[in-house]
Formats: C-alpha cells, sequence, structure tokens
C-alpha cells in the first residue's frame, strides 16, 4: 500500500495527522478486505440474498478501489474519507442486518476518527449526524419498519461470532495503533514547542554574544536585590560600565576582535563579582554589575577599582594586545533611587561624568 511522503515544509501538527490518516486507510481498507468474504460466508451460509449485502459490499469495493489513489484526492477529501466510509458502511450494515453484524463497531470507530482528523465544529456535526442516522435506523427496527434478517440462532452460530470478534478486533488493533502513534508524535511536538519556548525564553534573557544576562533579567534580579535589601536592612550598589576604548579595538582589528574582547570582559565580570552578585551585558559595550546586601559604600568601591584593574588588562588577539580601560558609574539602593529605571539612570549619569573627567575610573552618583 503506497506510504506518504513526508513534506517536511508542512508544518509539524500536519504531519502528525496526515500520518495518522494515512493509518486510517491501512486500517479501513484491510477492514473492508475482511468485511466483504465475511458478508459472502456469511450469506451463503445462511441462505441470503445478495440484495441485502450489496449496500456493505459496494462500500467496501469503493474503498479498497480509492486506496491505491487517495495521494492524488484533496487533503479535505483525504482526511475524510475514511471515518466517512467506516461511517457509512457501519450504517449500511446496521441497516441491511441490524445487530446482527458488525455495523455498530463500525460507525464508533468511525465516529472516533471523524472526531480525531477533523476540526472540532466539523467533527461534532458529523458524529451527530452519523448518530442521528443510527437512531433513525434503530427506531425503524423497533417499529418494524425493518425486519432482522436471520433468526435467534444466528446469535450463537459460527458465522456470528467469526464475523463479529475478526472484524472488532482488527479494527480495535488497527485505531489503537494508530491512536496510540498520533499521541506520541503529539507529545514528541509538544516537548519540542516547549523546548523551543525555553530557548527562546534564553535568548530573550541572555546576551547571545557573551551568554550573561540581558537588562530584562537584570532588571528583574535588580527588583529582587531591593527588595531583599528592604528585609535585611542593607543596600545594593548598580555599578554602569561603559569600555573606554573599544571602538578603537573594534575599528582597527575587526568585528571578530571586538566579540572576542567583549567577551573576555564578560569573563573577567564573572570572575570579579561574587557568586550571589549579577554581571550582565546591556547593549553595545555596556555592561552592569549588582551588588547585593552591600554593608557600606567602600565595598562597593573596591569592586569597581577591582573590575577597572581586571579589564584594564590586555587581551590577546592573534599577534596584538587589545587595550581597554572602564568607565564605571554607581549608584546606591534605597538612597539613589527606589526603582531598577531609575537606579540605572543614576549609575548611567555618574559614568558619563567619568567619562567626561579622563575616563578609566569610577564616580558615585552623588558625586556627580
Amino acid at each position: 500500500m503506497e506510504q506518504i511522503s513526508p513534506d517536511t515544509s508542512a508544518p509539524p501538527q500536519r504531519l502528525i495527522r496526515d500520518k495518522f490518516v494515512d493509518r486510517m486507510w491501512w486500517c479501513v481498507c484491510s477492514y473492508c478486505m475482511v468485511v466483504i468474504p465475511l458478508v459472502i460466508w456469511r450469506e451463503a451460509a445462511l441462505g441470503g440474498g445478495l440484495t441485502r449485502m450489496a449496500p456493505v459490499t459496494a462500500l467496501s469495493v469503493l474503498t479498497i478501489a480509492v486506496t491505491p489513489i487517495r495521494q492524488r484526492l484533496p487533503q479535505v477529501v483525504r482526511q475524510g474519507l475514511p471515518p466517512a466510509l467506516l461511517a457509512l458502511g457501519g450504517l449500511a450494515g446496521l441497516y441491511s442486518y441490524g445487530l446482527q453484524g458488525s455495523g455498530m463497531t463500525a460507525v464508533i470507530f468511525g465516529s472516533v476518527c471523524a472526531i480525531t482528523v477533523a476540526p472540532l465544529r466539523t467533527g461534532v456535526a458529523a458524529v451527530a449526524l452519523i448518530w442521528l442516522a443510527v437512531i433513525m435506523i434503530a427506531i425503524s427496527y423497533v417499529r418494524g419498519a425493518l425486519q432482522a434478517p436471520f433468526g435467534v440462532e444466528f446469535a450463537s452460530s459460527a458465522v456470528n461470532w467469526v464475523g463479529t470478534v475478526t472484524t472488532t478486533i482488527l479494527l480495535t488493533v488497527y485505531l489503537s495503533a494508530a491512536i496510540a502513534d498520533y499521541q506520541r508524535s503529539t507529545g514528541l511536538l509538544l516537548r519540542k514547542v516547549e523546548r523551543q519556548r525555553d530557548q527562546i525564553a534564553a535568548l530573550a534573557n541572555h546576551d547571545a554574544l557573551t551568554g550573561l544576562p540581558s537588562w530584562r533579567l537584570a532588571r528583574d534580579r535588580l527588583e529582587m536585590a531591593c527588595s531583599q535589601a528592604v528585609r535585611t536592612h542593607t543596600r545594593v550598589a548598580v555599578l554602569f560600565i561603559d569600555l573606554d576604548g573599544f571602538k578603537a579595538a573594534n575599528d582597527s582589528c575587526g568585528h571578530q576582535a571586538g566579540d572576542l574582547a567583549l567577551r573576555a570582559v564578560a569573563q573577567r565580570l564573572l570572575e570579579a563579582v561574587r557568586t550571589t552578585d549579577t554581571a550582565a551585558r546591556i547593549g553595545g559595550d555596556e555592561f552592569l554589575v549588582i551588588l547585593n546586601g552591600v554593608e557600606a559604600e567602600a565595598a562597593a568601591l573596591r569592586m569597581a577599582e577591582k573590575i577597572i584593574a581586571a579589564i584594564a588588562t590586555p587581551i590577546r588577539y592573534q599577534e596584538r594586545q587589545l587595550h581597554l580601560g572602564a568607565s564605571v558609574g554607581i549608584s546606591f539602593f534605597p538612597e539613589h533611587g527606589q526603582s531598577s529605571e531609575i537606579l540605572l539612570e543614576h549609575a548611567d549619569q555618574a559614568m558619563y561624568r567619568v567619562k567626561r573627567s579622563g575616563k578609566n575610573d569610577y564616580a558615585v552618583f552623588h558625586d556627580a
């Protein structure tokens, strides 16, 4: 039987659905191949007529004939035909044989397939129509408009048990396998989506070049640090760092050298700060350090000196040495601001004072 060739350009959910639909075609076609000889055997064994078996046989033959060319059908038709043929075959069986055949089984499985592959409203409408037809057939039998073709002895006949058990097992095995694979594929897709969501969140919260937290994540950490400082009656220091000489090094040695320098600075910042502190890149050649639980201003000043000394160490690039400096502006919570934006703005202002006064130094906001 022809298999679906995966279209890698199609959305993953469509690929999963197409695979499930293809399994349904296998199921319905195999079911029809079994139904035809069983119906003929039943009619021959119990002396039935060919007219009664015509609807079921015709639908079975149609299904087998269409299966090899299903890929040529429009997508909507290809998806909708298996549950439609299964349900129609079941209704034809109920109409011709009542509960003396496996029509009810086919109707049930056809309804399950319809609700699985169709859009929700379409699937619900299709299932409602199917079972409305079942109710009408049932009323016809109850009122005597339709008659069961075989007597009570049919219930204990071999042809009844063989037919019912065989078709039920066949449908159960095929459709259970299809649904299990559908669920497995859906689970894999959901896990993939979750991983992609985590990756997107990581990209949003971290700088792609250096791996340091971005301003978005740093702001959250700064707000948490401020809240903790209120509880512990300590301070938070915000160090705004702008690299000196970076543009010249980047222009003279190229972007690869600039990227190397930024990664080196990021690593040195991580080595300089405590594990409870935060080093972040907030854009271009600007970095941010958040010091938690600062007891005295002198501790933040010593950290600024340490950072300036670390960044001043030459960075080797190929056969050259890159020389950078750092201008550092410092603001403190709570005296210089109550919000992350104000603290950053005041640290930025202090940093610009350093820039104007000769660079490669630090300044506290209240000194600006």
